[in-house]
């Protein structure tokens, strides 16, 4: 059985995939594959065991910065193949940079703006950590000049450049580092448009709105600031709520401005003469009675303003066998007080 041929590797980043071929396709066999360090004797590692394709992915056993020898053997219904040559590979010296994982273009007046996403190994791990010094090279021309290309280099992954107004500009970009001697191809050329000057009047709008808004907001800050700041006047609760007592005495005081008539009927009885009689206006006072235009016919008043009335009532005797005499009078009294003007 023969040994496998022409053992290449293929690596990209720190992607490393070995390749082989098997000089005898009609017979099916499966593999094997051996690594060592290049300064080492003993054949000690083995990986890809028995798999029936002809490669082998060694990405998680090799570091970048380690220098190997392979090699492979064919394993058919019980025999196996010796083994292959061996293939030597230093991952830093051999493997292929790749380019740029991605390019965005943003047009502007007069400028635009590239950003650049830097290729990536096998496990995510960006190569600017392998590399140090990993740049950026940004190719770019005039399409209306695609002779004439210009090109850019630049170690940060945003990149603005500076260009003609209202133009379109067609540019691609690769990555390379000096100290490992390695530079990816260009990634797909992409073109845009860049914009032209704006009108002097419309950046003076601009301007003078932006300092109006912020005049406004400030001067919303400070009145709200101002209004916080100054003490709050209650107002009392007797002004709020005013008693009923106090509406008592305010509807009183506008009945002493006015006129006020007043019947009260007095039904008494006595035996010979008329008592006393005192009557509280509604009006917070006393009043007497009679006829008088101040204090009425027929009565006086006393010290405390009472009126005293005379016996002219109408008396209705009751049967002569009652052993007592009642005498009934009714005395209606119509007082005309005419206060003083408050």
């Amino acid at each position: 059985m023969q040994p496998p041929s022409l053992l290449r590797m293929e690596a990209i980043n720190t992607r490393y995939t070995l390749h082989w071929d098997w000089p005898s396709p009609h017979h099916h066999a499966c593999f094997t594959v051996q690594y060592m360090y290049s300064h080492e004797r003993l054949w000690s590692r083995s990986v890809c065991e028995g798999v029936c394709v002809q490669s082998c992915d060694l990405s998680a056993q090799l570091a970048f910065s380690g220098s190997y020898l392979l090699r492979v053997r064919a394993e058919s219904a019980g025999q196996r193949s010796n083994w292959s040559h061996a293939l030597k590979f230093t991952p830093d010296e051999d493997t292929l940079l790749g380019q740029p994982r991605g390019v965005s273009l943003r047009g502007g007046v007069a400028v635009v703006t590239v950003q650049m996403a830097e290729p990536v190994g096998h496990d995510g791990t960006p190569m600017s950590h392998l590399m140090k010094d990993l740049t950026y090279r940004v190719s770019y021309w005039d399409t209306h000049i695609p002779a004439q290309v210009h090109e850019k280099d630049t170690n940060l992954s945003l990149l603005t450049l500076h260009l003609k107004p209202e133009t379109e500009y067609c540019m691609r970009v690769c990555v390379f580092s000096r100290d490992y001697h390695k530079t990816s191809n260009y990634t797909q050329t992409q073109c845009i448009y860049t914009h032209g000057q704006r009108p002097v009047w419309q950046v003076t709008l601009g301007v003078c709105v932006c300092v109006c808004v912020v005049a406004l907001l400030t001067g919303i800050h400070y009145l709200r600031r101002k209004q916080d700041s100054s003490p709050h006047h209650h107002i009392p609760t007797i002004l709020q709520a005013p008693p009923l007592s106090h509406l008592s005495l305010l509807q009183l005081w506008e009945e002493r401005c006015s006129v006020v008539a007043v019947e009260t009927p007095v039904a008494m009885a006595t035996e010979e003469s008329c008592s006393a009689v005192a009557v509280e206006m509604p009006v917070a006072m006393e009043t007497g009675e009679g006829e008088d235009p101040q204090w009425g016919r027929g009565g006086h008043q006393d010290g405390r303003g009472h009126g005293v009335c005379e016996d002219s009532g109408v008396y209705s005797a009751e049967d002569s066998s009652d052993s007592s005499l009642t005498h009934t009078h009714t005395h209606t009294h119509t007082h005309t007080h005419t206060l003083a003007p408050c």
